[in-house]
């Protein structure tokens, strides 16, 4: 069937071609249909779902300022239900047609991992609820005694509380641990210590967007002046009683997004959010990610996703899936790197035409997945990059990149020195390095201890010898 379509689609030259080239060229055809690339792992990063406003006092004059300060930057209901479908869009792909994944969770086989943040904890406990919907948790053991199944929490036997023992049994039989046959699903947490889900990096990252603001505020005075006044119309849409500017804007469109994905609109058209995108986008471009930055932000996770894929080819790696819930910030960038936006197309965009390598900053539940492919014949690996569900050219043009290709483009944007910008700390360590780290400071302890005893005796000798020799010249005087 493969050769078939292949043929029709070049059957006109396949005519024109001469006897020896028509032969070598059906040689490579049957080749290319009885070899197979076979999917062996897949890393998504995924920014976190539908939120309540990161900045409420743009509303602080109002009765509803209260309320969304204490929800400030939680995960919404919308959020969830969105981490939910893309979940079970995952499913579908990767568990039910190119079978990937196990129909039920394996914790070494997939890799969760989230930023210290409520909103994206949350949204991969979602995502990971569609991937691993209800009925496929674990079912207890038959014949499991009663009272084994029982947590030791009595007062006194006399007044135990009448205890409910679950029975989630359904057709098939089994009697699941949870309600519905839930699992309890294993998510890491990048603590704050680190950057590889969200950019922390001390002490430069304030004094770099000091840096970039004196710099830059010049440059978006003037691009924001060419939108100023649709902007204060969509402010008094808002009911705002201040005005809007370059310094102000950016969290009032925060606040404008965030509400719609609440349901309320205030009226504003699907192009004046176009408009407030759009600055948005182009505002954080140029004020948080400059080469620098972009490198800064980028090199822990570049890091972490090629020593993932590299301990696969090198089967040391049993997951074949991990999950980096996380932020605009990290994946923004990740757009710059794969040609869907830069800072040169943004300041000519056109709002009124879609282009795929000038897109705006990524929506909330945006994702990147990055496929991990293996011939199976001469066991060459190859790279597929998808964001938001659809295959982006990555290498020359084409959407498959051979792997070492695919690792010299993000090495690019691995900063060598990132200590000496960034704490060591923000730098996720393996094991064997720390092991490493503490082997050489135990044994130089003990190069010391011994260099001090040694010292202490030679010095003991020296009096010694002093004393005796002065012993010495005293009983020579005293015999003259």
């Amino acid at each position: 069937y493969k050769i078939l379509i292949i043929y029709h689609i070049n059957k006109q030259k396949i005519y024109k071609m001469s006897f020896y080239n028509k032969f070598l060229f059906f040689i490579i055809l049957i080749n290319e249909a009885f070899s197979a690339r076979n999917l062996k792992m897949i890393q998504m990063a995924i920014r976190h779902g539908a939120r309540y406003a990161n900045n409420p006092q743009v509303i602080k004059d109002k009765p509803e300022y209260k309320f969304n300060k204490q929800k400030r930057g939680q995960l919404t209901s919308v959020g969830m239900l969105q981490h939910y479908n893309l979940g079970n869009l995952m499913r579908q792909e990767y568990i039910v047609e190119k079978q990937l994944l196990s129909d039920k969770y394996e914790f070494d086989s997939v890799f969760a991992f989230s930023s210290n943040v409520n909103r994206t904890l949350q949204s991969l406990q979602s995502f990971l609820f569609g991937l691993y919907p209800l009925r496929t948790g674990l079912a207890i053991p038959d014949n499991l005694d009663a009272d084994l199944q029982q947590a030791p929490y009595y007062q006194y036997v006399q007044q135990q509380r009448q205890q409910k023992t679950g029975n989630f049994i359904y057709d098939n039989n089994l009697k699941f641990a949870l309600p519905e046959g839930f699992y309890p699903y294993v998510i890491q947490q990048d603590t704050d210590n680190h950057s590889i889900l969200q950019f922390i990096c001390k002490p430069s990252k304030a004094k770099l967007k000091a840096e970039s603001v004196k710099e830059n505020t010049g440059k978006l005075e003037e691009f924001y002046k060419q939108f100023e006044k649709q902007v204060q119309e969509i402010g008094a849409k808002v009911n705002i009683n201040y005005t809007l500017n370059v310094s102000n804007v950016s969290a009032f469109i925060d606040w404008v997004t965030s509400q719609r994905y609440l349901g309320i609109t205030y009226n504003i058209t699907l192009e004046e959010y176009k408009l407030l995108n759009y600055i948005k986008t182009l505002y954080k471009a140029i004020i948080y990610f400059t080469p620098l930055q972009t490198k800064l932000i980028l090199t822990p996770y570049f890091r972490f996703l090629l020593k993932q894929f590299e301990s696969k080819i090198n089967n040391q790696n049993t997951y074949k899936i991990t999950i980096a819930s996380t932020h605009d910030t990290q994946l923004q960038p990740l757009m710059a790197v794969f040609k869907l936006m830069s800072n040169e197309c943004l300041l000519s965009y056109n709002l009124q035409q879609e282009s795929e390598t000038c897109q705006l900053m990524p929506i909330f539940a945006s994702n990147f997945v990055f496929e991990l492919y293996e011939d199976d014949q001469d066991k060459q690996h190859y790279v597929k990059v998808k964001f938001n569900g659809k295959y982006i050219n990555i290498c020359n043009g084409q959407d498959t990149c051979v792997y070492n290709d695919f690792k010299a483009l993000l090495t690019e944007y691995i900063q060598e020195d990132y200590s000496s910008y960034c704490d060591d700390q923000c730098l996720p360590q393996d094991k064997q390095s720390i092991f490493w780290q503490i082997s050489f400071w135990i044994l130089l302890a003990i190069i010391l201890i011994i260099l001090v005893v040694y010292l202490y005796k030679i010095r003991n000798i020296f009096r010694k010898n002093s004393v005796q020799a002065e012993q010495i010249k005293i009983e020579s005087n005293q015999q003259l």
